[in-house]
């Protein structure tokens, strides 16, 4: 972590950041004696091209950017859990997961490149936080960290997985997963349960927290011998983000407090006592291509076409991972 009263140094690889600010902003929270401002100022290491916001929130300000109306939080769990597209997004992933358990080969290859077609199909790609939790028995032990509105736990329970956990600042979803039978927990992390879990899903949380490296090496203790993390974060050394610079829309300021290339992740990672098992870029077409105002149907070839060409590439949207411990 760095020293605020000193030069910034990045989060990754320790270098010092000196170049200029890629953005710079203000984050207002509070009323009356309570009011308070977080200037921040999004910087980005020369050597492994990791974006940071400096200085580090408060507790209090960290607390209002994720507060209960964020926007992770909006959704009906059960009723998005049931839509077309999870159920779409399942089905990819349990090709995928059943791909990964496959010994054979030829099998394997089969099964991924009918994932893959389905995937150009519908222009939607799935990171290993939905194959890898379903390549585990349905008695596994899962925890969603950072599990919002909780559509994930609930999709995976009407999977026939039972042995679900749920932990995100207090938000009224927890109760609602609990009364599902799903056990949660809330805001204190260090309080989870050690050695207990087969698989800890942390999808586009990374980005949100103060510490990766502390929140990594603090999982790691929740994690069975064989246990594995599968998470998912924006790629800042994708094309769009290239492109797009500060339009890029998962930059997301100032929620997103970290913005992950594949050699920072790789970085924070080792620094946290894991290794990289298996990684995935995943396009996002809505990320990469403005909508047209010549009309849907042109929109829509133009997100096939951009899905097409970026899938698993490392330009891709966002970076899947799996991190083993060592």
């Amino acid at each position: 972590m760095s020293d605020e009263s000193s030069a910034p140094r990045c989060l990754a690889c320790d270098a010092a950041l000196t170049g200029e600010a890629l953005a710079e902003d203000a984050f207002q929270h509070g009323e009356g004696a309570l009011a308070a401002v977080w200037r921040y100022r999004l910087l980005r290491c020369e050597a492994c091209g990791m974006g940071r916001l400096f200085p580090n929130p408060s507790g209090d300000t960290l607390a209002a950017l994720h507060g209960s109306d964020y926007d992770a939080y909006r959704d009906d769990a059960a009723g998005t859990s049931r839509s077309v597209a999870q159920r779409l997004k399942l089905g990819v992933a349990s090709l995928s997961a059943a791909a990964l358990n496959r010994e054979s080969f030829v099998i394997s290859r089969l099964l991924t490149g009918t994932a893959h077609a389905a995937e150009l199909a519908f222009a939607r790609s799935v990171p290993l936080t939905a194959s890898v939790p379903l390549t585990l028995r349905r008695e596994a032990a899962l925890l969603d960290f950072g599990c919002g509105a909780g559509i994930w736990l609930m999709a995976m329970q009407g999977q026939g997985y039972q042995n679900l956990s749920a932990f995100d600042v207090g938000q009224p979803a927890l109760a609602q997963l609990e009364r599902a039978g799903i056990r949660a927990y809330a805001d204190d992390a260090a309080r989870l349960p050690s050695q207990a879990f087969d698989c800890i899903r942390m999808e586009h949380v990374l980005e949100h927290v103060v510490d990766p490296t502390a929140t990594l090496q603090l999982l790691r203790e929740k994690l069975t011998a064989r246990g594995t993390i599968a998470l998912c974060v924006p790629n800042f050394g994708s094309a769009s983000a290239a492109r797009l610079k500060n339009d890029w829309r998962a930059l997301k300021l100032p929620h997103h407090l970290s913005h992950f290339t594949a050699s920072a992740l790789q970085r924070v990672a080792r620094a946290a006592g894991f290794q990289i098992k298996r990684v995935r870029f995943v396009p996002i077409s809505e990320l990469g291509v403005p909508r047209a105002a010549a009309g849907r149907w042109r929109w829509q070839l133009a997100r096939h076409r951009y899905h097409a060409l970026n899938l698993d590439s490392p330009a891709g949207d966002f970076l899947s991972a799996e991190l083993e411990p060592v």
